[in-house]
């Protein structure tokens, strides 16, 4: 019957409450999720001070996907 933030609270208060909580209420379960960009603008700068290689890999995969825009812009621009 707990609210969100009274769950936040008592693992706050027991010590539990992962750090990345500090920068968002969200969890990091799908670390790897390139959606909501502007949503989880923290995740990024996040995963690359505390988790470097997850950083990494996402930074890797948003770049993929922003030639993908990139070679689809040009497509439409003709």
């Amino acid at each position: 019957e707990w609210t969100d933030g009274q769950v936040l609270d008592y693992v706050k208060d027991s010590g539990l409450l992962p750090t990345h909580y500090e920068h968002a209420n969200t969890s990091l379960d799908c670390w790897s999720c390139t959606a909501y960009l502007s949503e989880n603008k923290w995740k990024l700068p996040y995963l690359k001070k505390h988790h470097p290689e997850l950083g990494a890999e996402v930074s890797r995969r948003l770049s993929v996907i922003k030639q993908e825009i990139k070679a689809e812009m040009a497509f439409l621009e003709e």
